[in-house]
């Protein structure tokens, strides 16, 4: 059966402003091009516009997601538009929006999530003209990983982080037509929209601070992993993206040499293992020589910049053949800094759930 995917995938950044309401806080309302939504066509092409909704009054608008008939693909991949999203599981909880189907053909709706997988709620009959208030609750509801097989037994940890919202329109034909989205909210905790700025106007016009920058240790030996974890004090639309806020340091080593080196948002979910209220930012740093660093913290966001005061650590020597790279002698093969030669090997888990890694390198030991 051809289909069509329109997978929306948002974030803070472009966001509308949020507002409450009975049904929830509006994620989206469609009423602005804000330049945050992205087409991949990994399939049946299609076209999105904003366009006024139809049947509605005005000034009332709708994403349009326009698709011409198939022409005689087996299985069309889809349209799929992308965004990230910010929170968790239980900062969202659920979803509801509008769906107005123009088409000869009959469309069903698929919705899922991606978090450490798909988790996808099961299919739903669109009638022709609008849908209203189509609810899905990814917390109460049981789910599939998404494969044709996959049976709905699946429930989603309410501490993962959610990487993307996808809504997935399936056709009975090859016919084309139009799918409207509109009002698309969610249900936000109270303590998600205390923590959440609302909109750009409303970030206060000033620098970030930075509250403390942590080291586990004041002494490391070369090629040893480094890591700082800074606290910061800074309100921001999205701290995945580098002009809301950036967080950096300057590496300066024994022979005078400066490293830049990006920090980033840790989520805690690397293991599974860590709570999502944990996430914090770190640096991390290798130093490739024996000797006294300093690292000076600097965090940015539009309000301005702050830098901390440096942080000393003593490198001590050890015999370690560096870091992995093309061979410039021999750019078909890997060679260690030292020059010796290495010979990648290992197992092929790259596409295993990450709960199931231990379980595979135990095995492996």
């Amino acid at each position: 059966m051809p289909f069509l995917l329109l997978a929306l995938i948002f974030g803070w950044a472009g966001q509308q402003a949020l507002a409450a309401s009975a049904a929830g806080v509006i994620l989206d309302d469609f009423q602005q091009d804000t330049g945050t939504w992205e087409v991949k066509d990994w399939g049946d092409p299609g076209q999105l516009r904003l366009v006024p909704a139809p049947e509605s009054p005005a000034p009332v608008k709708a994403l349009e997601l326009s698709f011409a008939p198939a022409q005689g693909t087996p299985r069309p991949k889809g349209i799929v538009m992308r965004r990230a999203l910010l929170g968790r599981v239980q900062d969202y909880r659920e979803f509801t929006f509008d769906v107005f189907v123009d088409s000869a053909a009959a469309i069903d709706l698929a919705v899922s999530i991606e978090a450490d997988r798909h988790y996808l709620q099961p299919l739903r009959h669109l009638k022709s003209g609008w849908n209203r208030d189509l609810h899905f609750d990814f917390i109460a509801t049981r789910l599939s990983a998404g494969g044709a097989q996959d049976p709905f037994e699946l429930t989603v940890a309410p501490d993962l982080y959610v990487g993307s919202l996808i809504l997935g329109f399936q056709r009975s034909s090859a016919a084309g037509g139009r799918v409207y989205v509109s009002n698309l909210r969610s249900h936000f905790r109270p303590d998600m929209m205390a923590r959440t700025v609302q909109s750009p106007s409303s970030l206060p016009a000033v620098p970030p601070r930075i509250v403390s920058v942590k080291s586990p240790r004041a002494k490391l030996k070369r090629m040893e992993m480094l890591e700082l974890t800074v606290e910061l004090d800074a309100p921001t639309l999205n701290p995945f993206d580098p002009n809301s806020i950036s967080l950096d340091a300057d590496f300066e080593g024994p022979d005078g040499k400066h490293q830049q080196v990006a920090g980033y948002f840790h989520s805690g979910l690397v293991d599974l293992k860590e709570p999502a209220s944990q996430a914090q930012w770190k640096i991390r740093f290798t130093p490739q020589t024996a000797g006294t660093w300093t690292a000076v913290v600097k965090a940015r966001t539009p309000g301005g910049t702050t830098t901390f005061a440096p942080v000393k650590m003593m490198v001590e020597e050890q015999k370690h053949d560096g870091f992995i790279r093309v061979d410039p002698a021999h750019p078909n093969y890997f060679a260690f800094d030292s020059g010796r030669f290495y010979y990648p090997l290992g197992q092929n888990v790259a596409w295993a759930p990450q709960q199931d890694y231990e379980k595979y390198f135990a095995q492996m030991a």
